[in-house]
């Protein structure tokens, strides 16, 4: 329901980033027995700033009908100053002829990443042990299909995670290390441990903004 209670528009939203770009996808749908107009939006301040890069343009909808919207976000700009929340999500409003709408849109950490390269051997270090171990977040990702060192480097570089180096453990084991930045510039890098006689990859993520490690 709308802010004084009217029922009747529908929403349905994701948040993607594509080519460097954040895009908010939204589909609107009426339910109501009127058409809708007059559609605007407002994004509430968040952690990595994200806000519309232009004004919401949405053709009138009428009733029983729906209609498409993408709207470019850049970061940087609504900046909430608060620690990144487990789960992420982003706060909207949308006004239209028939009340105020608000909702949230959860989105997974990689839409805030950026296309940077990676850190310096050096500067992944520094980073590492002043973190310390007693900071670092372990987890394992078990896959559907066993994964060599080469496909979860790839994988990772599609989310804008980027490899630093590399260390054989054993003849099974080798552990890649890899970094990444926020658009808001949090760093955060990680150890990434790939068997090649298990699905099991564990991860162990450092960084100096705590709240983005469990993410």
């Amino acid at each position: 329901a709308g802010q004084t209670g009217k029922t009747g528009f529908g929403v349905m939203a994701a948040i993607s980033r594509e080519g460097g770009q954040i895009k908010l996808s939204m589909t609107f749908s009426n339910a109501s027995p009127v058409p809708l107009s007059g559609f605007a939006i407002q994004v509430n301040k968040n952690p990595f700033g994200l806000a519309p890069a232009q004004q919401l343009a949405v053709p009138d909808i009428a009733p029983g009908s729906a209609a498409d919207a993408v709207l470019p976000m850049v970061a940087g700009s609504l900046l909430s100053g608060a620690q990144p929340s487990n789960p992420l999500f982003l706060q909207v409003a949308i006004k239209n002829s028939l009340d105020i709408f608000y909702f949230n849109v959860p989105f997974d950490l990689p839409v805030a990443l950026a296309e940077v390269p990676a850190l310096s051997r050096d500067g992944f270090s520094q980073v590492w042990q002043r973190v310390g171990d007693a900071r670092q977040s372990n987890s394992t990702v078990n896959t559907e299909v066993r994964l060599n060192a080469d496909q979860v480097k790839a994988r990772l570089a599609y989310d804008n995670v980027q490899y630093v180096a590399q260390r054989q453990v054993d003849a099974s084991t080798l552990l890649l290390y890899v970094s990444c930045s926020t658009v808001n510039n949090c760093v955060v890098v990680g150890e990434v441990s790939v068997s090649s006689d298990s699905n099991s990859i564990k991860v162990g993520a450092r960084s100096e903004t705590p709240a983005l490690v469990p993410l």
